[in-house]
């Protein structure tokens, strides 16, 4: 929503994305952890505190998926599937907030005729 917006008023002009994968977390090795994984991780008291903020401040759950709600998983899978939807709206660069993007990742952007930012610098 947020990028057909963005493509909409930019009109041709060239924007980036960042993505939030953390070089090292739990569940790396499979790509990162499901719903399920991630709360079961996250105390109670936390969670409940996030939610009343949401709650607070009118953030509605995400229903589009039935898997998903307002809790996100940060990882290389989430990140692969956000970098797909992304590339349909062709950033001119892509960029990792959390450390190095993966080597999937880079070949994906540049596939889409992306740079991709890397520890101060373009690839």
């Amino acid at each position: 929503m947020e990028l057909r917006w963005i493509t909409d008023h930019l009109e041709g002009r060239p924007f980036g994305i960042d993505l939030l994968v953390p070089g090292n977390y739990v569940g790396r090795e499979q790509g990162g952890l499901d719903q399920a994984g991630l709360s079961d991780r996250l105390p109670a008291a936390h969670q409940q505190f996030v939610d009343d903020l949401l709650d607070r401040f009118g953030v509605p759950q995400v229903d589009a998926a039935p898997e998903r709600s307002r809790w996100t998983s940060v990882s290389h899978n989430g990140a692969i599937e956000l970098l797909g939807v992304a590339m349909a709206h062709r950033p001119a660069l892509v960029a990792n907030a959390l450390g190095p993007p993966s080597p999937e990742m880079v070949e994906r952007a540049h596939d889409g005729g992306a740079l991709v930012a890397i520890a101060g610098r373009q690839a």
